[in-house]
């Protein structure tokens, strides 16, 4: 699981998103006046970005919406033993 920066355990995912969040940043400081770069190529960048950010979003919603699910199955469990109020 990620936490304060780390990946702890056998998470895959979270391992894979760590790793994905180290090479952004890498990119993130990459120099901003190449010369060997094109308009053409800069705009394309931008589109691939924003393209990441809503894969990245969509991935983000799916985690979510497990999230939910699981917090309601383990709620439910608990109300029909007694031990929660709903």
């Amino acid at each position: 699981m990620y936490s304060n920066g780390a990946v702890d355990g056998g998470d895959t995912v979270s391992a894979e998103l760590a790793v994905l969040l180290a090479r952004l940043g890498e990119l993130a400081q990459a120099p901003t006046d190449s010369p060997d770069v094109s308009g053409v190529e800069w705009v394309d960048r931008i589109a691939l970005s924003e393209q990441v950010r809503a894969a990245l979003a969509a991935a983000q919603h799916t985690a979510m919406v497990a999230f939910a699910r699981a917090q309601v199955e383990v709620q439910s469990i608990e109300v029909a033993a007694g031990r929660l109020d709903p």
